[in-house]
């Protein structure tokens, strides 16, 4: 079953837990993503523009998709995860954020940065996408003498 809240309403340990055991059944410490950090950080975020989705099985919490209201008709989603034992759960999870965006009048969600991974990208390219976003990277010059 799916339900969705704003993260301000959710029980973030949750959450956590979840991404714990994403981690484990990867063979990765948590604790050395980077990418745990930022969804920690974000776990500790005020505001109401961000909403989880997550779906129960028999009562236990399997997955999570957590999306942001960027204006009336953009969205992004900052991290999802789900058990792998649950084939399909991560698509379900898309279906049910998609749907909850989309009552809210949301017509276009970023998802997933495939961060020019092969593999990323071809899960990326299954969904019917609108287009991609050109990414680009900005340094800082050298200090001038």
């Amino acid at each position: 079953m799916a339900t969705t809240f704003p993260l301000i309403d959710t029980n973030t340990d949750e959450l956590r837990c979840i991404f714990k055991k994403w981690a484990s059944s990867r063979g990765v410490n948590y604790r050395s993503l980077h990418e745990f950090i930022a969804f920690d950080r974000l776990l500790e975020t005020c505001d109401e523009n961000i909403s989880v989705t997550r779906i129960a099985i028999n009562g236990i919490q399997v997955g999570f998709i957590i999306t942001e209201m960027l204006n009336q008709e953009d969205a992004i989603c900052h991290f999802y995860k789900a058990d792998f034992s649950y084939k399909g759960l991560y698509e379900a999870l898309l279906w049910e954020a998609a749907k909850m965006l989309n009552d809210r009048g949301i017509q276009y969600l970023n998802f997933e940065q495939d961060l020019g991974i092969d593999t990323l990208r071809q899960s990326k390219e299954k969904y019917k996408q609108h287009s991609f976003f050109k990414k680009y990277i900005v340094e800082r010059k050298a200090d001038r003498l």
